[in-house]
C-alpha cells in the first residue's frame, strides 16, 4: 500500500552544491577498511575550547530521562536534557536567541527556554513538530483540571468496535493501522474517539502525546504486546501523573523567569520545514543566534524517527496517525540520505546545505555544539568534517583532561541506545557519541 501524501506539502530536499567525498575513498559506506591517514580534510582548528566542568560531567552522564516534559515521548537519538541544558549555559547568554536545526523531540528548545533564552526549532517531520509544540505548550490549572475529570470517564476498550472507531480517523485506506496488533487497535481507537470530549485543542494534543508515549511503551521494540486493558490501565496513570507534572514544571518556570505562563510560547518558534531552507524560511525579527546546539541524523546508522518496530522488525506509522498528522515519507527522507549509498554523498550534500543555510542565522562570533555518532568513524567523521568546512565552519577542539584526550575530541559511551548498524570488525563503533565544536568561518 502506498503511503499517503503529507498533509502541508514538504520543503525541498533537492542536493545541490554536491560535496566532493571522492578524497574519502570510493569505497561503500558499509566498508571498514577505510583509512583516515590521507583522508583527513585539511581544516585548522582554531583556539581550544575551554570547557566548564559542568558540561564535561553533563556530556558523561549515563543517568535516564525520568522528568516532565523530557519523559512524554522518547524521541529517537535525543540528547540528555543535562546536555543541552549545560550547552545553553556555558554557550550562551540570557536573552540571546538559541537554533536548533534538527530540533526532533525539542530537549534544547525546552531547555532554552527555561533558562531565559529564545529558542528557534527546525525539523521536517510533522511529527516532530507536534511534540515539540506540546512539550512547549504550557497547561493551566483548568486544563490539568478538564485533563484529570476526562481521564475518570475514560471508557473500557470493546475490541469488536475498534476496526470501525479507527476507520473513522484513519481516511487513508487503512495505512495507519498497518501491523498494528488488535489490542493497540482498540486502545488506540477509543481514547481518539473520545478527544472530542475535551474543550480545548491543547488539552487534546497533550492527552495525544500521552497516548503517543503509551503506544511506544507497548509496543516499540517489544516482543510481546499488552493488551487493550493494561494499555487503558497506563495510559490513565501517564495522563493523570504528567497533567500535573507538566502544569507544576510549567508554572515553576514561569515564575523563575518571571512571567506568566502564557507568555512562555512567545519565546519560542517551531518551523516544520527542511532545515536546507532554514536562511529564508521562518524568519523573524529575531536577533541572530548566539548557539546552535543540535545533533544531526548519523551518517550511516539506521535510526526510525517516524516508525514503531511492533514483534520483530515489523514497521507502523501509526505514530503519525495518533498525533493527527501525516506521514507520506520514507526512512531516507528524515535520515538525510540512504546510508547504503557510496561515500554517503547524499547526506554530506543536505549537511552541508543545512549548515550553510543555518550560518546566515548564527552570529559571527557564534558557537555550534552538536552531537553525533558515526557506523565507521575513521572515514565518516573525516568527511563530516570537510563538509561542515565546506558549509562555512572551522572546528573548535575542546580543552580536554589528559585522560580524555584520545584523539582530541570528546567523546562519550551511548547508554542504552537501539540502532540498527551494520557490523563491521571493528564492532559497533556507534555505540559511541562525539560532541564537536565549530564557529564560523571569518574571511
Amino acid at each position: 500500500m502506498s503511503p499517503p501524501a503529507p498533509r502541508q506539502a514538504q520543503e525541498g530536499t533537492c542536493c545541490i552544491d554536491t560535496l566532493d567525498t571522492s578524497r574519502f575513498g570510493t569505497r561503500t559506506s558499509l566498508d571498514p577498511t577505510l583509512h583516515a591517514a590521507h583522508e583527513r580534510p585539511t581544516i585548522a582548528p582554531e583556539a581550544s575550547l575551554p570547557l566548564p566542568p559542568e558540561f564535561l560531567a553533563a556530556v558523561l552522564s549515563t543517568s535516564k530521562v525520568t522528568a516532565c516534559p523530557h519523559n512524554l515521548y522518547k524521541y529517537p537519538a535525543r540528547f540528555a536534557p543535562e546536555f543541552a541544558r549545560e550547552s545553553i549555559r556555558a554557550f550562551s547568554q540570557p536573552g540571546d536567541v538559541v537554533l536548533d536545526v534538527f530540533n526532533g523531540g525539542a530537549t534544547g528548545m525546552i531547555e532554552a527556554v527555561a533558562l531565559g533564552r529564545r529558542a528557534v526549532g527546525y525539523d521536517i517531520s510533522q511529527l516532530a513538530c507536534f511534540i515539540a509544540q506540546v512539550k512547549s505548550t504550557p497547561l493551566s490549572v483548568h486544563d490539568e483540571r478538564a485533563l484529570l475529570e476526562w481521564n475518570d470517564h475514560l471508557p473500557e476498550i470493546d475490541n469488536t468496535q475498534a476496526t470501525a472507531a479507527w476507520d473513522s480517523v484513519d481516511t487513508d485506506d487503512g495505512y495507519y493501522r498497518r501491523n498494528l496488533p488488535q489490542d493497540a487497535l482498540g486502545f488506540f481507537s477509543v481514547v481518539i474517539a473520545r478527544l472530542t470530549d475535551l474543550p480545548k485543542e491543547r488539552q487534546r494534543r497533550f492527552a495525544r502525546l500521552v497516548l503517543l508515549s503509551v503506544g511506544q511503551w507497548a509496543l516499540d521494540c517489544k516482543k510481546h504486546v499488552p493488551t487493550a486493558s493494561r494499555m487503558r490501565e497506563e495510559f490513565r496513570q501517564q495522563l493523570a501523573t504528567n497533567a500535573h507534572a507538566f502544569h507544576a514544571y510549567t508554572r515553576k518556570v514561569a515564575k523563575d523567569l518571571g512571567i506568566p505562563a502564557r507568555k512562555m510560547e512567545s519565546r519560542r518558534k517551531i518551523i516544520q520545514a527542511s532545515s536546507e531552507n532554514c536562511g529564508n524560511v521562518g524568519r523573524s525579527t529575531w536577533k541572530k543566534a548566539s548557539l546552535i546546539v543540535t545533533s544531526p541524523p548519523y551518517p550511516g546508522v539506521h535510526m526510525l524517527y517516524h516508525r514503531w518496530q511492533i514483534l520483530g522488525r515489523r514497521e507502523t506509522p501509526a505514530p503519525f496517525m495518533i498525533a493527527d498528522c501525516r506521514d507520506g515519507d520514507g526512512i531516507s527522507f528524515y535520515n538525510l540520505g540512504h546510508r547504503g549509498e557510496i561515500g554517503l554523498k547524499t547526506y554530506y550534500a543536505r549537511l552541508t546545505k543545512i549548515f550553510a543555510a543555518a550560518r546566515t542565522r548564527l552570529k559571527d562570533d557564534g558557537l555550534v555544539v552538536q552531537m553525533v555518532a558515526f557506523n565507521q568513524p575513521d572515514w565518516q567523521l573525516p568527511a563530516f568534517l570537510a563538509a561542515m568546512e565546506a558549509a562555512g565552519y572551522t572546528q573548535v577542539m575542546p580543552e580536554l583532561p589528559p585522560e580524555m584526550g584520545v584523539d582530541s575530541n570528546l567523546w562519550r559511551a551511548v547508554p542504552g541506545r537501539r540502532w540498527y548498524v551494520v557490523a563491521t570488525r571493528k564492532g559497533n563503533a556507534a555505540a559511541k557519541e562525539v560532541v564537536l565544536f565549530h564557529r564560523p568561518t571569518i574571511g
